[in-house]
């Protein structure tokens, strides 16, 4: 906290203060000196107050989205923060994990670790249960899993032996400084921003210096601390505050909608997004799978009733049937069963995969007793489900002593790993002409929004290790399942929303095309006439090729996840800002090369969401399209922000300008300026970040390299500064012609200003809607901040003791009322632009 506040004092500006402070102290000017250093303490105590706030909102947010673990504590699997896992702890290990802890492993099923972080070997490890010797070093401990590895392949359970800095990588860990979090690209835009900012600024005090003391003989000690005041005023010190702060509500703001941000780069990303590419499953859809159709060699068979519930009818040519009197159909539900890691008790007892899950209603549906087929014929091994092999193999013992092998997977590769299929009198040869005919029954399940997975067997496994292609082409062809998933509510409108803002959609997908077109064109990806384009199309291509396509296709199908890179890449490569989705452990390199990387918070892996710039905690489309318009508020917020603090700068050093230029008394004080600098700046900056977001998704999104200050917001400069300038200089000129004192006019221009920098303030909560369409009190913060200001500035009108110290004197209810005409003008002209604007556009 401490070094926080004294970051507060650490800035060019700052040290151009603290000198005029000396300057001021040396030359007997002790008042001015001592208000000087007041201005400078609050000022800091300000920005350290609001620093501090967003750093504590920052790191609850990243509380939120830490990782987890899923551990066995007293019998039951429960899912808890990785910080909680102690020594004891039993963890599951699963592809994709990324290891919390250090443990010895009590199962290992063709479990595969990448020790990289730790060993710097790139060679998956192939873990084991046996015992190794005691001193044998990290890399040869075969039967340990060390915290920071990543998981790559299959599954097992570890007891946890070591946590946080009891584990290698903690150790290690010590050893290492920790390395700052990088500034992001709007950041570094900011700071380049700023230094451009201070030679212009510093150009014009220049200016305004000379022309004071050499032209206009003004003296050393008054003009020297005009034009020192004159240039912090108009340098927005506490702009990156304001930044942080605008960052850190809107990471709130998209927490609430349930977007966890990992890196700051992907909140300003978002707003520049033009090319959405998501999943389908579970993210365009709702991953509540119901299985709605079954087909064999001999039967298509309709199912009824939707969700977890275990009820529902089979019917064939509409009349009911019982699945399990035949045998074709029976030995298909009993793969489904046993070549599955899910489950299921009842419907608010599940676990595991969705498609997993529909199979096991789908078989209590048929009546089956679950756990009685499971025990009947227990799992002695399995090759796991990895993306590369689209499928799933499992080895089952039977009650006779052989082994019933069981597959389930991808339609296509299933069918060519098959060589038979049951007929009367025996198993059959499955011949091109027949697998063509399968395919197509698939084929058309698809283009029935049906995620289709194919199912075969060998009744007479053998009790070795279980290999594909030692079985290959001895498999049996059980038949297809048909999932239905449908897709989620607000899904359609978030695409259309998306295709308002100027950012297409893209659904990358592994399903089957068909599938994935039908879905599409559901939700409004696809037009009737439009089609997809399958992984395999792209994998010929050349990258011009690719280019060439990319952008002609929303439906991208049968997309293996090094495809989403291709994508991705090609994209970039014509100047679009792509926001990827990924969930597997393939997926994280995609991650990586987006712009903005998403991940899955339920279904993602651990790899997943640790190479992604930003975690969606309910895996739904309709939360990225609510990340993207967030992302967006906050970059128009901190745009209102910096057009606030330049019409404030420049209306400041114009009005000095003018006056030196004409020859006029100097308008206004060095002291007064520093003071309107706290109660305008200080009173109102963060309070403008805080506005809430305007209907950001009605207009394109912003250019990927647009600057900070883009032209609009020059025109609006142009526009405003003028118009608040010509006031306050014809106020002072009123009053002097009237024959006031010099230090009456200069009081009534220090409130004009003071008064006219409020009502901007005001015109900047909306570059483009009228404020008398917007809520008053949508921000409140605002309100409060004008409040505060205003009792601020009657404070040192009105208390004699601030009265010696500003040189101010008290103004009539008159000046008042000229002060509230004048200061208001800036407010009706920018009212006419607006209108005048909005007709246009009608």
């Amino acid at each position: 906290l401490f070094s926080i506040f004294i970051k507060q004092f650490q800035s060019p500006l700052i040290y151009i203060l603290l000198f005029a402070s000396i300057v001021s102290f040396l030359v007997g000017k002790t008042t001015n000196s001592f208000v000087i250093l007041f201005v400078l303490t609050i000022n800091a105590v300000m920005g350290f107050i609001q620093e501090t706030r967003a750093k504590r909102t920052m790191e609850s947010l990243k509380e939120l989205s830490a990782p987890k673990t899923k551990v066995v504590r007293q019998g039951d699997i429960k899912e808890i923060d990785s910080k909680d896992v102690v020594p004891g702890d039993i963890i599951l290990l699963e592809s994709g994990s990324k290891v919390t802890a250090d443990g010895r492993f009590i199962e290992s099923i063709r479990l595969k670790v990448n020790e990289a972080s730790l060993t710097g070997e790139s060679l998956s490890v192939h873990k084991i249960t046996d015992p190794i010797k005691f001193d044998a070093t990290i890399a040869d401990r075969l039967n340990m899993v060390f915290s920071g590895t990543i998981v790559v392949e299959g599954r097992g359970k570890v007891v946890v032996t070591a946590t946080g800095m009891g584990t290698e990588i903690g150790k290690i860990s010590e050893m290492i400084q920790s390395t700052p979090e990088p500034k992001t690209p709007f950041q570094r835009k900011m700071e380049s921003f700023g230094k451009l900012l201070i030679v212009i600024v510093s150009i014009q005090v220049v200016a305004a210096f000379i022309i004071g003391y050499f032209v206009r003989n003004f003296g050393f000690y008054e003009i020297f601390l005009v034009a020192l005041s004159q240039m912090v005023s108009s340098i927005p010190e506490g702009l990156p505050v304001a930044v942080t702060v605008a960052l850190a509500v809107g990471m709130q703001r998209m927490a609430k909608r349930k977007a966890f941000i990992r890196k700051l780069a992907a909140v300003e990303g978002l707003g520049s997004a033009t090319y959405i590419c998501s999943d389908k499953t579970g993210t365009l859809t709702k991953n509540e799978m119901t299985s709605r159709r079954v087909v064999t060699m001999s039967h298509r068979i309709e199912v009824t009733g939707t969700g977890y519930t275990p009820d529902g009818s089979f019917l064939i040519n509409e009349e009911k049937t019982n699945p399990l009197d035949d045998k074709e159909t029976n030995m298909l539900l009993n793969v489904s069963v046993l070549c599955n890691d899910a489950g299921f008790k009842s419907k608010t007892d599940i676990s595991g995969d969705p498609t997993e899950i529909a199979y096991l209603v789908l078989a209590s549906k048929a009546g089956m007793d679950l756990e009685k087929l499971k025990d009947a014929f227990p799992r002695t091994d399995e090759i796991p489900f990895e993306p590369h092999l689209q499928m799933m193999m499992t080895k089952h013992k039977k009650s006779d002593g052989g082994f019933l092998i069981c597959v389930k997977g991808a339609p296509e590769k299933i069918i060519d790993i098959c060589g038979y299929f049951p007929g009367d009198g025996g198993a059959k040869e499955l011949t091109n002409p027949v697998k063509m005919e399968l395919l197509r029954k698939s084929e058309l399940m698809a283009k029935d929004s049906l995620r289709v997975l194919g199912f075969c067997y060998l009744e007479h496994g053998e009790d070795k290790k279980l290999e594909i292609d030692s079985v290959r082409n001895k498999l049996i062809f059980a038949g297809f399942i048909g999932n239905m998933d449908p897709p989620r509510e607000g899904v359609k409108e978030a695409i259309r929303l998306c295709e308002k803002a100027g950012i297409k959609t893209i659904m990358v997908t592994g399903d089957h095309l068909a599938t994935a077109e039908s879905i599409a064109r559901e939700i409004g990806i696809l037009k009737e006439a439009e089609e997809g384009i399958t992984g395999d199309l792209l994998n010929v291509m050349s990258d011009d090729e690719l280019q060439g396509t990319v952008k002609n296709f929303s439906v991208f199908a049968r997309i293996e996840p090094k495809n989403k890179q291709q994508i991705i890449i090609a994209l970039q490569k014509q100047n679009e800002v792509v926001a990827m989705t990924g969930d597997g452990v393939n997926d994280a390199p995609a991650l990586v090369a987006a712009d903005i990387g998403i991940a899955m918070g339920i279904t993602g892996t651990d790899v997943a969401k640790e190479s992604s710039s930003m975690v969606i905690a309910d895996d739904n489309f309709a939360t990225i399209v609510n990340a993207v318009e967030e992302g967006r508020g906050i970059t128009t917020n901190i745009r209102k922000t910096i057009l606030y603090l330049l019409c404030s700068g420049n209306t400041e050093i114009l009005v000095l300008l003018t006056a030196l230029i004409a020859g006029l008394n100097i308008p206004l004080l060095a002291i007064q300026i520093l003071w309107i600098n706290l109660i305008t700046d200080g009173c109102l900056t963060i309070n403008l970040v805080m506005e809430p977001k305007e209907n950001v998704m009605d207009r394109p999104p912003d250019k990927k390299n647009e600057p900070i200050v883009t032209k609009h917001l020059l025109r609006l400069l142009f526009f405003r500064a003028p118009i608040m300038a010509a006031g306050i200089i014809g106020m002072f000129v009123y009053e002097i012609l009237k024959g006031q004192p010099l230090g009456y006019a200069r009081t009534v221009a220090f409130t004009t200003l003071a008064f006219t920098q409020w009502i901007n303030g005001i015109n900047c909560r909306s570059e483009h809607i009228s404020i008398f369409r917007m809520p008053f009190f949508s921000n409140r913060y605002l309100i409060l901040g004008l409040i505060a200001a205003a009792m601020f500035q009657l404070m040192v009108l009105y208390v004699p003791f601030f009265q010696n110290i500003f040189e101010t004197i008290p103004l009539k209810i008159s000046d008042w009322l000229r002060i509230i005409a004048v200061g208001s003008t800036v407010f009706w002209a920018e009212e006419l632009r607006k209108f005048i604007v909005h007709r246009k556009k009608l």
